[in-house]
């Protein structure tokens, strides 16, 4: 039961730490891209730029065209109404004013009826009078019974004539002032007139205007939709080509990193490249293997590097310049340190006591970045010194002739 449960927890982290272990993978071969490709992606990538960019400066304008026709419509509509309103009161005014001459128009004719019938009766007395000379007028006077009564009767007939010819007067001025008056109500109506077909052609002007607004406005919102599509077309091929803009840069990047990476190989090839980590110290304690019984594990599994029995404490030297990448503590490798020396190389130091050098730092050949130790999974102070390249791990030993397993 203990050896299974021992097996068990030994893959559980394995399978933990095998996140933390960066894979034997090769690059992915990509078809050659030259740069003179990726200039002139460019230039139409610029070209569609300036073409999206004349669109929303289009666009912006149309837009603001719609705010403007819609305020004006806007201001239209108040104008309109305003208007209306006029006519509206203009023609309770016009129907107050025919009600006016209406009344005046009886009057008038009232009045030329009554002084039809005063002159008539007056014509009659005077008639009276011219057929029946004095005798009459005498007979008046001569009936008084005194003369008081005489003179009372001569008053009579004089008051009486008087008053023909005051009524006469009085019905010839009421039917001249109504006369006059019904003259200033229908030129007061005739005004009214006047001012409603004003207000008509100013109403029928605007509404012509408002129509031809609305329809500027269905013209340019038309417009406006025609532009956001054609800007949408625009931006969704401005989008396309970044892609492949960005694809053909990282393949290019991609061509001259894996350049870089074969003359690294080669110059590395060249011998006198790398520095040994721990000089001194020469004892191989585990090779370079594709498959090896890990001593703490207890399953087979690939070691990326070879192991150096060396004391705790000893001091570890970049084997060439470059730049930590990685100075961290993690369950397998314990405080470890990875460096990059460009072209896809890179060199690791495992099991440290101490991290000396930071992530980001620049460090030199030989330069001494921890301190050999014990830490993760392992059964002693030793360096795992492994060694990567675009190709993945390779054996440190092959570029160390001058160091032999014992």
């Amino acid at each position: 039961m203990k050896k299974h449960l021992k097996k068990f927890v030994a893959l559980v982290l394995l399978i933990a730490t095998s996140f933390l272990v960066v894979t034997n993978q090769k690059p992915v071969q990509t078809e050659a891209i030259s740069q003179s490709e990726i200039d002139a992606a460019k230039k139409e990538q610029e070209k569609i730029k300036q073409q999206r960019e004349e669109y929303q400066k289009k666009l912006q304008q149309l837009n603001a065209d719609v705010t403007n026709a819609k305020q004006y419509i806007r201001e239209l509509d108040s104008i309109i109404a305003g208007i209306t309103e006029k006519i509206y009161d203009l023609e309770n005014q016009m129907s107050e004013k025919k009600t006016q001459i209406a009344d005046i128009e009886v009057k008038l004719e009232k009045a030329k009826q009554d002084e039809v019938e005063q002159y008539e009766a007056m014509k009659l007395r005077i008639q009276y009078m011219y057929e029946h000379g004095n005798a009459t007028y005498m007979d008046v006077l001569f009936n008084a019974q005194s003369f008081s009564e005489l003179l009372n009767k001569a008053e009579y007939l004089s008051k009486i004539t008087e008053y023909d010819r005051k009524m006469l007067e009085k019905l010839q001025n009421t039917k001249n002032e109504i006369a006059a008056t019904e003259a200033q109500l229908k030129s007061e109506y005739a005004q009214l007139e006047e001012l409603q077909s004003q207000n008509r052609i100013e109403l029928a002007s605007n509404e012509y205007l408002l129509a031809s607004k609305n329809s500027e406005v269905e013209r340019l919102n038309s417009m406006v939709s025609d532009s956001e599509s054609e800007l949408k077309e625009i931006i969704r091929q401005e989008d396309e080509l970044d892609a492949e803009v960005e694809a053909m840069i990282k393949k290019l990047q991609a061509q001259i990193a894996a350049e870089e990476a074969k003359k690294k190989l080669e110059q590395i090839n060249q011998g006198g490249y790398f520095h040994w980590p721990v000089p001194g110290y020469y004892r191989i304690t585990s090779v370079f293997s594709l498959n090896r019984l890990h001593p703490v594990l207890g399953v087979v599994r690939k070691h990326n590097g070879v192991d150096i029995g060396v004391p705790t404490g000893v001091k570890i030297q970049a084997a060439a310049e470059g730049t930590v990448v990685i100075s961290q503590y993690s369950i397998s490798a314990g405080n470890y340190i990875v460096i990059d020396h460009g072209g896809g190389v890179m060199t690791e130091y495992m099991h440290c006591s101490k991290l000396i050098a930071r992530v980001g730092q620049k460090v030199k050949q030989d330069e001494v970045i921890g301190l050999v130790g014990s830490t993760g999974y392992s059964t002693g102070p030793h360096l795992h010194f492994g060694v990567r390249t675009v190709d993945g791990y390779v054996d440190p030993l092959s570029f160390f002739s001058n160091i032999s397993v014992k």
